[in-house]
């Protein structure tokens, strides 16, 4: 059964206060005969009579004035506390929980925390790398920023990051003994280099795009890594080519240690999304964080 007991209480101190009900109604935002009704009910709860009402005036009773004198500091006490949480929804601190895939990190995450941390220094970020899927629901993480793929229904996401230009590489020493392809379509016969996803425990396909269709290439299985850095680091040691993001082989490429294949017709993938619950209520901390995402 609803506990109504505290019904009223704030129509009653507010027609103290205001001296009517008219004054009363149009500061409360309703009308005279709510909060009338409002007080009489108060009033038959209490079972004593609060106000003497006339057409033109009110006064309080003595039983009246003495539930004024005791609830008058509770209903301000309890509006206080209201707009003290109102500004602690506009607070933006605690303790942000996400989770995100490794390769998310040194593509764009780890420098859009370090922003956030320094822009927000009331927060605390709790970030956890983990290739698998995790729960929304159960993990207790505030947000997750996943590939398009994984994205739990029923839930939010909205683009974060930028869009992911993969490429092919292979090291000087693999090329000059091998010789280079001349079409992604020849990299069928040369050594791979594979990247294993740990969500579905599948090899990540080589995707190649000629004008507006993608096709797949398979070199051969040579090494299958289920860490993208490795990969890249393998290739270096002329093992085979891998298919990888080009922001994780840029250094290496510009120094000279890994040669990059076939750019332009290498695919471009549409980048992460940050996955969360529901819009309604959003906590200023990850509201905070999606904004500062966009910039």
């Amino acid at each position: 059964m609803r506990d109504d007991r505290l019904s009223g209480l704030t129509a009653f101190v507010q027609v103290v206060r205001a001296g009517g009900f008219r004054k009363a109604a149009a500061e409360l935002g309703m009308s005279a005969s709510a909060v009338s009704e409002a007080i009489s009910r108060l009033e038959d709860r209490v079972g004593v009579r609060l106000l003497k009402r006339t057409t033109r005036k009110i006064a309080l009773t003595e039983a009246g004035q003495d539930f004024y004198e005791r609830c008058g500091p509770a209903v301000d006490s309890i509006a206080d506390a209201i707009e003290e949480i109102k500004e602690y929804q506009n607070c933006v601190g605690g303790t942000l929980r996400l989770t995100a895939p490794s390769s998310a990190g040194p593509i764009f995450l780890n420098n859009l925390v370090a922003k956030f941390l320094r822009a927000y220094p009331h927060v605390v970020v709790d970030l956890n790398y983990d290739d698998h899927k995790v729960d929304l629901v159960s993990s207790g993480v505030d947000a997750a920023i996943r590939s398009d793929s994984l994205l739990d229904q029923d839930s939010q996401a909205l683009p974060i990051g930028p869009k992911l230009q993969m490429c092919v590489v292979a090291s000087p020493e693999y090329l000059e003994r091998v010789g280079k392809p001349k079409s992604p379509h020849e990299l069928n016969f040369h050594e791979g280099i594979y990247f294993r996803l740990s969500t579905n425990n599948t090899l990540a396909p080589w995707v190649f795009r000629q004008k507006r269709n993608r096709y797949i290439v398979q070199p051969r299985q040579r090494l299958i890594v289920n860490d993208a850095q490795v990969s890249i680091e393998m290739a270096e040691l002329g093992l085979g080519l891998t298919y990888t993001y080009l922001e994780f082989a840029k250094v290496k490429i510009e120094n000279g240690k890994l040669i990059t294949l076939f750019s332009k017709e290498a695919d471009i993938r549409p980048g992460f999304h940050i996955n969360f619950l529901s819009k309604r209520h959003i906590s200023p901390k990850l509201s905070a964080f999606i904004s500062l995402s966009k910039e």
